[in-house]
């Protein structure tokens, strides 16, 4: 089967095989302005680097452990969730159950982000001092409504 009615992932190098929800002719149209997606993206992407490192003073790493958390929390919500009607509107509204947000342990961050488990260890110890992270009786990290607040300044801004 074409990979163009299958829908595939874009990589830095060319089409992967994972499949992916590329819509049918997303490819041909992205052909067409390839050079003006990659600028666009490219100034997206610097801008929101040069805030992450800002954020987190120049410390990348503990913002890839804190986003690996941060996003296994919120898949784990919603796949719990999914058969809730909304269950993206009751995270904006910050109206999540206290314990519904399910932690991830330590070595799953560690292994998630591609950090070595040491230093993923130093950076979690870090960002729960920090106030950013909260660990469970079993230990399992989740991220707080503290670094919510902290970054969304920055990061929602219009």
């Amino acid at each position: 089967m074409d990979d163009r009615t299958q829908g595939t992932a874009r990589t830095g190098t060319g089409r992967s095989d994972r499949a992916s929800t590329t819509p049918a002719g997303f490819d041909d149209k992205y052909d067409q302005h390839m050079i003006a997606a990659t600028i666009v993206l490219t100034d997206f992407f610097m801008d929101y680097l040069r805030l992450l490192y800002a954020a987190f003073d120049g410390d990348i790493t503990e913002a890839i452990v804190l986003g690996e958390i941060g996003q296994a929390n919120t898949s784990r919500y919603l796949n719990t969730h999914q058969r809730d009607a909304l269950p993206l509107e009751a995270l904006e509204r910050d109206e999540i159950l206290p314990g519904s947000i399910k932690g991830v342990n330590a070595f799953s961050a560690a292994t998630a982000s591609g950090v070595p488990r040491e230093t993923a260890r130093r950076k979690i110890n870090a960002l729960l001092a920090k106030g950013w992270l909260e660990k469970d009786a079993e230990g399992r990290l989740a991220a707080t409504p503290a670094a919510r607040e902290h970054f969304a300044p920055t990061f929602n801004r219009t």
